[in-house]
């Protein structure tokens, strides 16, 4: 008896303690949130989160206006359309259940008593804004299941001390740590782990880069009296206009050069142009608008094309992309109106937004078994492309992205799990002329799945299953995301290859 008695007394107890639910909904199609009295906000279920956006009211009058900062606007005459932002100031914990693939736009914006926050493993994406003003984060783990960081993401995090960047993320999007002020400064440089964030002193003209770096931040050095810079290896990506006006940048062949990573063209008449040797990256508008440029090779150290990169290079009608090349950033050849085919190579996962957009003379294109997802309007506007083979590994085709391909009539697609596609992804083209085929089996499949079932001729194919020995043999062959094969698996997202299919994966 007097155990019973002791076990009611405890449960009153801690029923006197438990928390109570303030507010609840849904942020994702299948994903809900509940905010308790303590300052909890708990975010659980399946799937993305759902993208929010943030608005600004006008100084002057007090109306609402949609959009983005610009001047006139501040903080503080700002919100987002998060179901928790007339809250957001009760909320100082946030918990991510396992489950959730994405933390959405805007998800926290300016929730500035966010002091800490449990990411869990699975997260693929942080979004644009996603963090942005949460002044009081002192400390944000990021899982190594993550693979991008979006624009502004972590902005304005001014209490930011530490952060830990997996080898998995391989995109990070433009000033995600801007406004970092507390992050660690490295002769002269901030640091946000192994991403550089900005120059701190821009009147020096000498920089080297810490070992282990593999981002160097948008606008990072712009406008510096940078002259000479050492970048280690081990970068991967360079962002938007990071030595944007560094004038005093040698200058090689009509190319400036931010050591092996290429600046901008210095004269944009020319027809053609020769890159250094151990050239590894490709910069945002380095040869954009060079309307001359008819051929161009690049070389075997290439890594990287960045943003834009070969934007509105109308004249452009041969380029050799060497298999070294694991990453073509969004928009890099748009406008290249006299490219014909294109090759891209094993080890690319991701064709970003917009890449070939506008390429109205490409008739055919090559994309690698590595691939795993196209992005918005990535083939937009390829009015001449008649034909393309789409990889078993590929799950995911964004919006737009075979949109105004009015001469497209076969579709080859490789996987038997019909990939995601949108309402919008093959908008104003003629699915009733175009044949999709599909592998022996799966027809049923697609002719039950959104988009997919409209097209009006889908025929059973079989797929070649012609692969090397060891893949024959139906051994698991895997990559990591920047494409180079890995036999040591360490806890991480990697791609799998058995025999022709392949696909993601996440290692404990």
């Amino acid at each position: 008896m007097k155990k019973i008695l002791l076990s009611l007394l405890l449960l009153v107890g801690m029923t006197s303690y438990a928390q109570s639910v303030v507010d609840s909904g849904k942020c994702g199609d299948n994903v809900t949130w509940k905010l308790y009295d303590n300052g909890s906000l708990v975010i659980s279920g399946s799937g993305k989160m759902t993208d929010y956006s943030h608005f600004y009211y006008p100084v002057s009058t007090g109306y609402e206006n949609s959009g983005s900062a610009s001047e006139g606007y501040s903080d503080s005459e700002s919100y987002s359309d998060t179901p928790w932002n007339e809250i957001k100031d009760n909320i100082s914990t946030v918990v991510i259940e396992s489950g959730v693939t994405s933390i959405g736009d805007n998800s926290f914006y300016n929730c500035t008593s966010l002091t800490s926050i449990a990411i869990p493993r699975g997260i693929t994406t942080i979004g644009d804004w996603a963090f942005y003003g949460c002044s009081s984060l002192s400390s944000i783990p990021i899982p190594s299941s993550v693979v991008k960081i979006g624009e502004l993401a972590f902005w304005g995090c001014s209490s930011l001390v530490n952060i830990i960047i997996p080898e998995s993320v391989v995109s990070i999007g433009f000033r995600a740590f801007g406004g970092c002020s507390s992050l660690p400064v490295v002769d002269n440089i901030r640091y946000a782990d192994t991403y550089a964030v900005e120059a701190i002193d821009k009147t020096l003209s000498t920089y080297a880069l810490k070992d282990g770096t593999r981002f160097v931040g948008s606008e990072a050095f712009e406008s510096s009296s940078l002259s000479s810079i050492t970048i280690p290896e081990s970068v991967i990506s360079i962002g938007i206009g990071a030595f944007n006006k560094c004038y005093s940048l040698p200058v090689v062949d009509n190319i400036r050069y931010a050591d092996t990573y290429v600046v901008e063209v210095t004269d944009r008449t020319l027809s053609s142009y020769s890159l250094k040797e151990g050239t590894r990256i490709i910069g945002s508008w380095a040869f954009a608008d060079c309307q001359s440029l008819a051929s161009i090779s690049l070389p075997e150290s290439v890594v990287s094309i960045g943003y834009e990169a070969f934007y509105g290079c109308f004249s452009l009608s041969n380029i050799t992309i060497p298999a070294s090349v694991k990453n073509i950033e969004r928009c890099a050849f748009w406008g290249c109106g006299k490219l014909t085919t294109f090759s891209i190579p094993e080890g690319v996962i991701s064709i970003e937004e917009r890449v070939f957009c506008s390429c109205s003379s490409l008739t055919s294109v090559i994309l690698p078994k590595s691939l795993t997802d196209i992005g918005d309007g990535a083939f937009l506007g390829c009015s001449s492309l008649t034909s393309i083979t789409i990889p078993a590994s590929v799950t995911s085709i964004g919006d737009l992205s075979f949109n105004g391909c009015s001469s497209l009539r076969e579709i080859h697609c490789h996987n038997i799990t019909p990939p995601t596609a949108l309402e919008e992804t093959f908008r104003d083209t003629d699915i009733n002329s175009c044949s999709l085929y599909v592998p022996i089996g799966s027809g049923d499949l697609y002719s039950n799945a959104e988009v997919w079932k409209d097209f009006g001729n889908i025929v059973e194919e079989n797929v070649s299953r012609v692969s090397s020995v060891e893949e024959e043999q139906g051994n698991a062959i895997y990559y990591n995301l920047l494409g180079n094969r890995v036999t040591d698996l360490q806890s991480g997202i990697y791609i799998q290859r058995t025999g022709n299919k392949s696909r993601k994966v996440f290692i404990r």
